[in-house]
């Protein structure tokens, strides 16, 4: 783990439940990691890390990739209104976690 996420438990946090997120959406698309590994491009050790919160310097375009494979239920985007949706009603009305941080 780099010094960084060390060295600041909100990162380290918010980085533990961005893949705590990414897990609850692939499970919601029907997918296990090696699925969403043949679909996306991306290694199934990658998706493993991500999931723990320990692949910290992934790039955007793994997170892209992982979102093209997954569609909805992987959306990459933020909604602060208060109003039912796809992704709200998925997870029990509540705002992407990880981003309420920052």
């Amino acid at each position: 783990m780099s010094y960084l996420l060390e060295s600041d438990p909100e990162l380290r946090d918010g980085l533990a439940r961005f893949g705590e997120d990414l897990r609850r959406c692939r499970l919601r698309a029907g997918m296990s990691q090696a699925g969403l590994a043949a679909r996306s491009g991306v290694a199934q050790s990658t998706i493993s890390r991500l999931e723990r919160g320990l692949a910290a310097h992934a790039s955007v375009m793994k997170l892209v990739k992982l979102h093209a494979a997954m569609g909805q239920a992987f959306p990459l985007a933020y909604c602060p209104h208060e109003h039912a949706c796809a992704w709200q009603s998925a997870r029990g009305v509540r705002r992407i976690s990880w981003l309420d941080d920052w």
